[in-house]
């Protein structure tokens, strides 16, 4: 009986080990999917971000995607990666029109600030020579409130640029000219 007794014992012991075997493989299997999903996220911004600096100042899509990421809530922030919502404090680059959120920009720009150099677009790694304080895209309204059914971080004026034809926006404006 007592022999009986060590089997059960034994058995016990090795499906308890292989559960705990198999738990941790199945974490561990777990934590690398996430990695890789993780991986895969920041490769897909890092095309986005290469692909709007490839498109160059001019470009109606560059717009259209902007616009639509805003309305959809599912543009980054370049910095901390978090999404941009229509509520944040936003500053816009005024070369490559990269969003970022105003804490992370200011932040950004303290940090290189002790190096000796002016600072510059996370992105695009221009200069930044704009105010660092929260206006609509056109730059007309200081600290503007949300507008149903307006994209976020848009007010209802006529864009600032003389040669623009739109509405305030993000990204390049439609110049009055015949593109090629």
């Amino acid at each position: 009986m007592s022999n009986d007794r060590n089997t059960n014992t034994f058995w016990k012991n090795v499906a308890t080990g292989v559960g705990v075997a198999a738990a941790g493989a199945a974490l561990a299997y777990l934590v690398s999917e996430l990695f890789t999903e993780e991986a895969s996220r920041a490769e897909e911004r890092a095309d986005e971000r290469r692909r709007r600096s490839l498109q160059g100042e001019k470009s109606p899509e560059l717009r259209k995607v902007i616009i639509d990421k805003l309305n959809s809530g599912t543009y980054d922030c370049n910095i901390c990666l978090e999404e941009i919502s229509r509520n944040d404090e936003i500053v816009s680059c005024k070369k490559c029109y990269t969003i970022n959120h105003l804490r992370c920009i200011k932040s950004h720009c303290e940090s290189s600030g002790g190096s000796g150099r002016s600072p510059h677009c996370p992105s695009c790694r221009k200069s930044i020579d704009y105010e660092l304080q929260y206006y609509c895209f056109c730059g007309s309204n200081f600290n503007p409130m949300p507008i149903e059914g307006v994209t976020p971080h848009c007010c209802l004026s006529r864009c600032t640029n003389r040669n623009c034809r739109l509405q305030c926006h993000p990204g390049p404006c439609a110049e009055r000219y015949r593109e090629n």
